[in-house]
């Protein structure tokens, strides 16, 4: 289905029912898909708005809190709820975009770190330390190489 979109439903689900300061709310929270939509379709993922279980069936019931509310009146309501949980989304997105690009950063940053002093000033090609570990490996590579060279001359 075009507009399916589970990490929305899934933030939707996260935050309180939209009509939880005027009426109590009951049962846990669902996922309204609001928006337009055809006859016998179900409206975009995008359009969803957090209702508790008993807001939900009212809504559909056209009961309780809606129940004097005309036509004109619930899209209304419908349109600035939508809107306003696609800015939270929006806010949240951004927020996990800035942390990962944070993170990310960091990473590259640490990685730019000489493995052998952890000094950010340079890296390991320009280490001095690293450059003594070389050289004993050398050493030790050339002693090996002549032991086997002995071996198989012998």
């Amino acid at each position: 289905m075009a507009g399916e979109n589970p990490a929305y439903l899934r933030f939707v689900r996260t935050l309180p029912c939209r009509l939880h300061l005027n009426d109590p709310c009951d049962g846990p929270i669902e996922a309204h898909h609001a928006g337009e939509r055809g006859l016998g379709q179900r409206a975009g993922d995008d359009t969803a708005i957090p209702l508790c279980l008993k807001h939900h069936r009212c809504w559909h019931d056209a009961s309780g809190p809606f129940k004097t509310w005309k036509k004109h009146q619930r899209r209304g309501w419908i349109d600035q709820q939508i809107r306003w949980v696609r800015r939270q989304f929006a806010k949240q997105s951004r927020t996990t975009v800035v942390h990962t690009i944070e993170a990310m950063r960091a990473e590259a940053k640490r990685s730019r770190q000489c493995s052998f002093c952890r000094s950010p000033e340079h890296d390991i090609r320009k280490c001095e330390k690293a450059k003594e570990k070389a050289a004993r490996i050398e050493v030790i590579r050339l002693r090996a190489e002549k032991i086997r060279k002995e071996r198989s001359d012998g």
